[in-house]
């Protein structure tokens, strides 16, 4: 099989940045822009106030992307092992997590926004 070739499987090799930049905006304009919604982000707070939670995050070796906790402040953090390493954000009350996050979508939290200061793959800066 040569290189331009697909298994079926996995989608052929990127051969340049153009072709990079092709597949991103591709994958991109698959993320639901709608914005979360006060119901459910209560409803994430809530769960995560409780303290039965060991927060909501992906646990596996090494980075596992951002996770969301409660330590007594609602936080967003960088994920290592399971365990919140790098806080990105921290809320003091359940009030502005739940104003933050309920104006949130699955694209503006991608990262897919470049102009955004606030994006998840790095530190967030916004008040």
């Amino acid at each position: 099989m040569s290189s331009i070739e697909s298994n079926g499987d996995m989608a052929p090799p990127v051969k340049s940045w153009s072709d990079l930049n092709v597949k991103r905006k591709r994958i991109e304009a698959t993320y639901d822009r709608t914005p979360f919604g006060e119901a459910l982000i209560r409803a994430v707070a809530g769960k995560l106030g409780e303290g039965k939670s060991a927060g909501l995050r992906d646990h596996h070796q090494d980075y596992c992307g951002h996770g969301l906790f409660f330590t007594g402040k609602y936080v967003l953090a960088l994920v290592e092992d399971g365990r919140a390493e790098t806080v990105l954000k921290e809320w003091e009350n359940e009030a502005d997590f739940v104003a933050y996050f309920a104006a949130q979508s699955d694209y503006s939290c991608s990262g897919a926004e470049r102009t955004r200061t606030a994006r998840f793959s790095e530190p967030m800066t916004l008040g």
